[in-house]
């Protein structure tokens, strides 16, 4: 009896059903392929929008932390435009 491989996601259920009616293949599940156990999909998914948004978040606060405006000149402020202005 030969023994097939097929892979499960390219069939649907009910060409699955027939080939194995006719000719008894036997199908073999892949352990780490995440379409086969739903708890460890949407596991998955989830942790990979979180660690992508905090990826993002941190990467746009570094963007704006490094091109933040640094002046490196004291700027006088004219007297009459102080808390108590000083006027002539």
């Amino acid at each position: 009896m030969e023994y097939l491989q097929i892979h499960l996601v390219s069939l649907t259920f009910a060409h699955l059903i027939k080939l194995y009616m006719d000719n008894n293949i036997e199908f073999t599940d892949n352990p780490v392929d995440i379409e086969l156990n739903k708890p460890s999909k949407s596991r998955f998914l989830f942790l990979l929008g979180l660690f992508g948004g905090l990826v993002f978040f941190i990467g746009c606060n570094y963007g704006l932390w490094t091109r933040s405006y640094k002046s490196n000149e004291k700027i006088e402020v004219p007297e009459s435009t102080q808390y108590s202005p000083k006027y002539k």
